[in-house]
């Protein structure tokens, strides 16, 4: 008999994205909960098929969920660190990496 679960790592990008979204403390916009802004980061990934340009997608997203600049560069290397981590070196400039190096 077999039986297929769901992927791991999908469940460990969610849970890492939140774990690392609670660990700042701000006050982050979900009007519709976790599954909400688990959207809104996987969109993130999306925009890069897309190729969409990095300050495009900063500029998008703090003007669409009115996030700072910091808080919003911040966000879209969360996001493509936990969903789309093959897009991480190209989309993300050194500057704006995570502090953890991921």
């Amino acid at each position: 008999m077999l039986v297929t679960t769901p992927a791991a790592s999908a469940d460990g990008a969610e849970d890492y994205f939140l774990n690392e979204l609670y660990k700042t403390h701000q006050k982050w916009y979900w009007p519709y909960g976790e599954a909400y802004i688990i959207g809104v980061a996987r969109g993130v990934c999306d925009d890069w098929v897309a190729g969409v340009p990095y300050t495009a997608e900063v500029d998008g997203l703090s003007a669409a969920k009115r996030w700072t600049s910091r808080n919003t560069r911040y966000f879209i290397a969360l996001s493509t660190a936990a969903f789309c981590p093959d897009r991480y070196t190209s989309n993300i400039p050194p500057e704006a990496r995570l502090p953890d190096g991921k």
